[in-house]
């Protein structure tokens, strides 16, 4: 049976307007691995493989909050946790790769050297830990994770604080964004990982002169 020429233009054009319906319903892919941190000096590598214990894919189809993360839970207040950065999981997307900390209500993200393959140039993150992406992603979690907790040798190193205010544009140089060796983020998470001094520096305004000149 023979097509005429005006028929298989119209079939090219029927497909060629359902092509977006498909594309759409096939969703994004989306990697989702949970990490197993046992150092603090390895919070800032755990973009490589060399922390992934387990690791899942998903296709997150038109609507599912992965497919939009960082416009799931818009008009949401963030989520204040305390000052630090305790990964957990790893969400690879095709061009980038977010490390969330639902400890710590914290998300860095990177951007791929390759597709679904992180590198180690960090970028803004545009993801808040909000209630509704917390409730998500913790729901993930114990779906394809079960029950599994942080390292408690980990917590152990790793000292929390009050939760700080976020940093503005106006408070990070972009230019020393992309820099590895003078990133601001990888500064603040030399900090948060510190260990807080036992006897606080003494303030010299603070200290009372001696009435007796110390006789």
């Amino acid at each position: 049976m023979k097509i005429s020429i005006k028929v298989f233009c119209a079939i090219l054009c029927l497909l060629s307007a359902f092509q977006p319906i498909l594309a759409q319903s096939a969703g994004e892919r989306v990697y989702l691995v949970w990490l197993e941190v046992q150092r603090p000096s390895d919070v800032a590598h755990c973009y490589t493989e060399r922390f992934d214990k387990q690791r899942v894919a998903i296709d997150a189809e038109f609507g599912n909050p992965l497919a939009d993360l960082s416009d799931f839970a818009f008009g949401e207040d963030e989520m204040e946790g305390p000052d630090c950065f305790i990964p957990e999981l790893k969400l690879i997307y095709r061009n980038y790769t977010y490390i969330v900390s639902l400890y710590c209500t914290k998300v860095i993200k990177y951007q791929n050297a390759s597709p679904f393959t992180p590198s180690n140039r960090r970028v803004r993150t545009d993801v808040i830990i909000t209630e509704s992406i917390y409730t998500h992603l913790n729901d993930l979690r114990l779906q394809h994770f079960g029950r599994q907790t942080i390292s408690a040798s980990l917590l152990q190193q790793i000292t929390t604080g009050e939760p700080l205010e976020n940093l503005t544009e106006a408070d990070i140089n972009l230019d020393e964004l992309f820099n590895e060796d003078l990133d601001p983020l990888d500064a603040q998470l030399e900090n948060d990982v510190r260990e807080t001094p036992l006897f606080p520096e003494e303030d010299p305004e603070e200290v009372e002169e001696d009435p007796d000149g110390g006789k």
